[in-house]
């Protein structure tokens, strides 16, 4: 991507005042995502996934550089939290089916026929867990495939740490989804990398693979 001038100061890459920003700024974006999850605003009618997929995705190729970086950020934090509203709603979804399964013992046990109100609510609560888990999962390759797999290449070396560093922290989180070569690739590759920076958060990742086990 080619560089375009910029000017004043990048609060996002400075040292010590942007690792502090970066924390503060990606903390946001989770509590938001957690708290719309929550509410049960984060699905259905808002569109709110496939509006934030489109932001970061247009942000992620432009010419200026800071935009790059801002944009692969967040969408690294939207990767980790939905991540994380997954995992909540994979209980959710392992809980309705313990109860549906209990919910047919009884109906088979009692020899009733018809429909049972309770089995019907919790089979809804399963398709419904079900199908936001999968939209997810969708919205997470999509962001992949359209900023992540693009910024790996990326001229500035602080936004390739961002990727390799992001890769590491999903595959630990989510290892049935991102223990793949799909991803795990991505740490080789990263391992001859021309940063220093890049190849140590390379090295961590790989690392805590290896300590998980």
């Amino acid at each position: 991507v080619p560089q375009q001038e910029e000017g004043g100061v990048e609060v996002l890459r400075s040292a010590r005042s942007g690792r502090a920003f970066a924390s503060h700024y990606c903390a946001f974006w989770d509590r938001l995502l957690r708290a719309l999850a929550a509410a049960d605003l984060l699905h259905d009618d808002f569109e709110l996934n496939d509006k934030l997929v489109r932001l970061v995705t247009a942000l992620s190729i432009s010419t200026v550089r800071s935009f790059r970086h801002a944009a692969t950020l967040t969408a690294a934090q939207l990767v980790s939290s939905w991540i994380a509203v997954s995992a909540g709603l994979t209980k959710s979804r392992e809980l309705a089916k313990l109860q549906l399964d209990a919910e047919d013992k009884k109906k088979k046990a009692k020899g009733a026929a018809g429909i049972n109100p309770a089995a019907a609510a919790l089979r809804r609560t399963l398709e419904r867990c079900h199908a936001r888990v999968e939209d997810l999962k969708n919205f997470r390759g999509v962001v992949f495939t359209g900023v992540f797999s693009h910024r790996f290449r990326d001229v500035d070396d602080g936004i390739r740490a961002i990727v390799i560093e992001s890769i590491g922290r999903w595959i630990a989180a989510l290892p049935s989804e991102f223990m793949a070569d799909t991803y795990l690739k991505y740490l080789g590759w990263a391992l001859s990398d021309k940063s220093p920076l890049v190849r140590a958060k390379a090295v961590a990742a790989i690392a805590a693979l290896y300590q998980d086990r």
